[in-house]
């Protein structure tokens, strides 16, 4: 009787575990027709401009460190 309590307590909490990390770790999905223009136009600019960033820090850094001598 006290191992099967114990572990519907521990699926449980499992089970809530779960449900939390996929809260904290997805984002919503909106439904179709929702968002503005400008704001898909705005997301896309911004990953790019991240993605750009990213890679001129890597050129900087490895122009700076690695090829002088």
């Amino acid at each position: 009787m006290k191992h099967s309590s114990r572990k519907a307590e521990a699926d449980r909490i499992l089970d809530r575990l779960d449900e939390q990390a996929e809260k904290t770790l997805s984002t919503p999905k909106p439904a179709e027709g929702d968002g503005d223009w400008t704001e898909r136009l705005g997301r896309r600019l911004g990953r790019v401009f991240g993605v750009l960033l990213v890679l001129y820090l890597l050129w900087h850094l490895f122009t700076t460190y690695l090829l002088r001598p």
